[in-house]
């Protein structure tokens, strides 16, 4: 392995050390590693998008290769210095552009597109494994949301408050705001799954809880992404496309919504979900497709919910077909 000649001053040189070992650090506690592999700290630096600003983003790297050059001076043509800073150096094949995280200065449409929204039932099947061997605090929650979370579709806030009450698991909708929302709650009936199925999602539903005594529901949700992407680049050395595009919560909810586009209409999607208009799921969230491999979805709606969409489209549709018949200005 070549290794280009450094010609940076003494006290960028320490600069670069000292954000690498502290960048190498974060990920070696991330993913519960004393000493993380130059490959897994790449995959995880290119993984990190909407997170940090494109100065970051371009500082981070450039300690990270600098690090890498120096040690492979010690180590010459160590296969994992080699990756590393091949995937470092790597560019995009149509703009000749590094391949760098998305940086959060950039709109949410850019930062969103590049957040995983498919996943395989064997990609599904090895995160749930790696999330067993991670040993982050929050690993077992996040796992499940993974097992979980493909079936019913919630937003990962609303694990917070969801809750098993008379057959139904009760939800309160989060972004019933702006007439977006379906009402303030939604009851999902769980008669469909098995008695099992329901004690293991309530005990993780009392897990939730008990970890919310002593932290606030955003300090747990940023750890169980932590711990999902840790599983991710875990999991990635059966499934590699888990290593570039890591598993976040949304996933989970784009996943459920695909599974559900099969075989359910449009207005028991939104229903589930807690929309109160048919066309949010089909516009925003991942197609049919993307389910190819799983089983049926055992999910359903509660009719009452299902009606309040059906009610709304009606109305829609007379205030469309008024506008239609209305006579036009200046006619």
């Amino acid at each position: 392995m070549s290794i280009a000649v450094t010609r940076q001053s003494e006290t960028t040189r320490r600069d670069y050390a000292t954000t690498a070992r502290a960048f190498i650090g974060m990920v070696g506690r991330v993913l519960d590693q004393r000493a993380p592999s130059p490959v897994d700290v790449v995959y995880f630096f290119l993984g990190q998008h909407g997170r940090w600003s494109e100065s970051t983003i371009r500082h981070t790297r450039a300690a990270l290769r600098f690090a890498f050059v120096e040690t492979s001076r010690k180590h010459p043509n160590h296969p994992l210095l080699v990756e590393a800073l091949q995937r470092l150096n790597a560019t995009d094949c149509e703009t000749g552009r590094l391949v760098t995280p998305v940086p959060c200065e950039r709109t949410k449409r850019q930062t969103s597109a590049k957040k995983r929204k498919t996943l395989t039932p064997a990609e599904a099947h090895a995160v749930l494994l790696a999330l067993c061997e991670v040993g982050h605090r929050h690993a077992a929650i996040a796992q499940a949301q993974v097992f979980f979370g493909i079936d019913l579709g919630l937003r990962p806030v609303e694990w917070e408050t969801a809750q098993i009450a008379d057959g139904y698991l009760v939800i309160q909708n989060a972004k019933n705001t702006n007439d977006r929302g379906n009402g303030p709650t939604r009851r999902l009936p769980l008669d469909g799954f098995g008695e099992d199925y329901v004690a293991s999602l309530a005990a993780s539903l009392d897990r939730i809880a008990d970890a919310l005594v002593s932290e606030t529901w955003e300090a747990i949700h940023q750890n169980v992404a932590r711990a999902m992407i840790a599983a991710s680049i875990k999991a990635g050395k059966t499934c590699p496309s888990l290593k570039t595009r890591p598993v976040c919560p949304y996933t989970l909810r784009h996943v459920a919504t695909a599974r559900m586009k099969v075989d359910l209409p449009p207005e028991v999607i939104a229903a589930i979900l807690g929309h109160r208009s048919i066309h949010t799921a089909s516009r925003n969230y991942a197609p049919a497709r993307s389910a190819k491999g799983f089983r049926p979805i055992v999910t359903t709606a509660d009719p009452i919910a299902v009606a309040q969409v059906n009610a709304f489209r009606k109305d829609i549709a007379k205030i469309e077909s008024a506008d239609v018949h209305s006579p036009k200005a200046g006619l």
